[in-house]
């Protein structure tokens, strides 16, 4: 174990840290200094240094109006501790960090305390002063009383049951047991704040009721009629989120709160995924800054070094041999947590290949999550095997490796896991938790493989083989058009049937991946509509009709296929503003394509997207989209049809989806809706800045967002809307 009097400590300091030196002619530290900021803005001052200001008055009286009795700094004085510091110490002996510091920075300080340290015997481990912090009055007031706490804490882990094994069950309940427990009265106390392993697991309680809580409003969950209705009549509020986030703030910066830490992080990192807010809560730190923070963690803990020299690693490592399965069943999780948010959020991967070497949990572990994980894990690892290669940042890559990999995760998908198809049935033996595992690495491992397809199919296109670009057109198309066309609105009814209750908060962020990889085969609709476009109405010629008609069977079934998946992410555009970003970037797109005044169609734009494939390489294409087609009326006929009225369409159905974003406060702002992924990456590859639309009202943004289109280049458009 390491010692808590030393480095872990040491690490407390590394952020937002200044430190005042004093040194005599000779250059020996006579006095130091140590303070960081707290989430609440003042700076705890150690009970050494604290002890040394009292046994030296004269000392003492020169910082006695700037340093509280309880050893803080209040956050208005800052600014005048720091001056006096410089003005007794000097200038050349201060160094202040904060969030923009370099390495060599935060080296030079760290150095300059252990020196100090060592002088003077200065420990370096935070005053008590959790417990004075604002923050604690806020977390009780969003915590629900406690039966109600204990009720979310137990949804939470059933959710966790169907997803990733995040919280440790057993040692969560020990912990909050120590830090949190029931008034007279039946609410909540804080009964320890002291640490910031307190705070980690607050932040972590948080979170995981809010979960739970959005979970039991979305789906109809096994609950008796009087929990239910406990737990409605005392809401956890969005507010619990930012409230976490803010706990969560000290730990990212230290490691003292070891795994429970790590975990926090990557209860965070499910948070950012599944709540309504969706990351609104996170918007100073995205997905791929959660996932840096969790790796960086679970390195300084040792988590990631290969299990098969353990023995040379012993003295390092700060669990016992007896819980390495428990840290590899954690890293393995970390990894897949890395490799999900990678897709879902179209990031990098965060955690370097070389440490995918890591044996992984055994299948004999208690727990289900972890032997649903280690029955997919040769798949997992094939998945992983082809992401980290084809990511942005990765090297090249040998073709024929690239083709074998692909190859490899084909074949694991279909023998391990089936067609999407057969898991749309109502639940049987399977168990639920079993189920949803398996769907949603089958739905992650559709979403690369599609996108893979799609940038092989326009770079065999640009490179002029034809027939290699349609190979994997019609591959792209398969998933797109025939594995995902499921995506309707009345699919939403039947989710719990199918996966179980609470199953529906869990699924749908990752049917929005899959909506986005099937609009974006509209750029394949928009490349079939200009060269529609370019072939001349009189033209007799029997292989331009038979063109024509292809080209107007792919452009039909396509659009079909879009619509469905539109009608879906209207649906749920009220709670998920993902969906809503979805659905109004395609709906442009859209117009683009349907409405020609939008811009010219010039000889020299139609020449750039039009595609000149042969009648066989078509008839391919077209045999794919009339496969789709069928289960697309499969689908239908299981779902029903919701045919829109005559009112119901264009700019009706823009406004209807408009004001749904009014029904949740923190999505109402159209700075928010401005900075949504799409847009912001649009406008970036356009060249564009951002600016302030002329209105605050949101029909009016949109309508600003679609005349400043019409200036763009269409070859930009036809891409943009055309990847995934």
């Amino acid at each position: 174990m390491k010692d808590e009097t030393t480095s872990p400590a040491m690490e407390d300091w590394q952020f937002n840290l200044f430190e005042a030196a004093n040194r005599s002619k000779n250059g020996i530290i006579e006095t130091s200094l140590l303070g960081y900021n707290t989430m609440a803005g003042g700076d705890p001052i150690t009970a050494v240094v604290k002890s040394f200001l009292a046994n030296h008055k004269n000392f003492g009286r020169l910082w006695s109006n700037l340093i509280s009795r309880d050893g803080m700094v209040p956050k208005e004085k800052l600014d005048q501790f720091e001056q006096k510091a410089i003005a007794h110490f000097g200038v050349n002996y201060i160094r202040r960090l904060n969030a923009h510091s370099t390495e060599e920075e935060v080296d030079a300080v760290r150095q300059t305390i252990n020196a100090g340290s060592l002088q003077h015997g200065i420990v370096l481990k935070p005053y008590g002063s959790w417990a004075r912090l604002s923050l604690s009055e806020q977390v009780i007031s969003m915590l629900p009383p406690y039966s109600v706490v204990l009720l979310l804490v137990r949804e939470y882990f059933k959710f966790q049951q169907k997803w990733l094994p995040i919280l440790d069950e057993k040692k969560f309940f020990s912990e909050l047991n120590r830090v949190v427990g029931p008034t007279l009265e039946g609410s909540c106390i804080i009964k320890s704040f002291e640490s910031a392993t307190d705070a980690v697991i607050l932040g972590t309680l948080l979170l995981a009721i809010r979960l739970a809580y959005c979970s039991i409003v979305a789906s109809e969950l096994t609950l008796s009629k009087a929990e239910r209705a406990s737990i409605l009549e005392n809401p956890v509020v969005v507010d619990a989120g930012f409230v976490a986030n803010d706990l969560l703030k000290e730990m990212t910066f230290c490691n003292v709160g070891g795994t429970h830490g790590l975990r926090a992080l990557m209860l965070l990192q499910t948070f950012h995924i599944f709540s309504f807010e969706r990351g609104m809560v996170t918007d100073q730190m995205s997905s791929s800054d959660i996932m840096k923070k969790i790796h960086t963690c679970a390195s300084n803990i040792h988590l990631d070094l290969d299990r098969t020299v353990l023995g040379s690693w012993r003295s390092r490592l700060v669990f016992e041999a007896k819980e390495t399965e428990v840290a590899r069943s954690l890293w393995h999780t970390i990894l897949r947590l890395d490799v999900y948010c990678a897709l879902l959020f179209d990031r990098s991967l965060s955690i370097h290949p070389d440490t995918y070497r890591v044996e992984l949990p055994s299948s004999d572990s208690d727990n289900e999550a972890v032997q649903h994980m280690t029955e997919t894990t040769s798949l997992f690892m094939a998945l992983l095997d082809l992401v980290s290669s084809t990511m942005p940042v990765s090297s090249k890559i040998d073709y024929m490796q690239l083709t074998e990999k692909i190859k490899r995760l084909e074949v694991l998908t279909s023998e391990k896991l089936g067609r999407i198809g057969d898991y749309l049935q109502p639940l049987g033996d399977e168990k639920s938790n079993a189920k949803c595992h398996r769907f949603l690495l089958l739905m992650i491992s559709k979403i690369w493989l599609s996108t893979v397809y799609f940038s092989l199919y326009l770079f065999f296109e640009r490179k002029g083989e034809l027939d290699l670009s349609v190979e994997y057109l019609k591959k792209r198309l398969t998933v797109t058009q025939r594995d995902i066309c499921f995506l309707k609105p009345g699919f939403l009814d039947h989710i719990e049937s199918y996966f179980g209750v609470g199953s529906k908060i869990l699924l749908i962020p990752f049917f929005m991946s899959l909506m986005s990889s099937q609009l974006g085969a509209g750029g394949i609709r928009v490349r079939f509509a200009f060269t529609l476009r370019s072939i001349k109405s009189d033209e007799t010629d029997i292989q331009t009709i038979k063109r024509k008609h292809l080209y107007e069977s792919i452009h039909r079934n396509v659009f079909a296929a879009e619509e469905a998946s539109l009608e879906l992410a209207e649906s749920v555009s009220e709670k998920y503003y993902h969906a809503w970003g979805i659905s109004r970037s395609t709906r442009v797109g859209q117009r683009m394509i349907n409405d020609e005044i939008l811009f010219d169609v010039t000889d020299e734009v139609a020449r750039a997207v039009e595609v000149n494939y042969t009648i066989e390489q078509l008839k391919d294409i077209d045999s794919v989209l009339n496969e789709a087609n069928m289960e697309h009326r499969s689908y239908t006929e299981m779902f029903g049809s919701r045919h829109q009225d005559k009112e119901s369409t264009s700019e009706a159905r823009e406004l209807r989806l408009l004001n749904a974003l009014q029904l949740e406060k923190k999505w109402s702002s159209v700075t928010q809706i401005q900075a949504h992924a799409q847009k912001s990456a649009f406008l970036s590859r356009a060249g564009v800045s951002t600016v302030e639309p002329p209105s605050a009202e949101p029909i009016a943004a949109w309508q600003y967002d679609l005349e400043s289109l019409q200036g763009y280049d269409p070859q930009l458009l036809m891409e943009f809307f055309g990847n995934v």
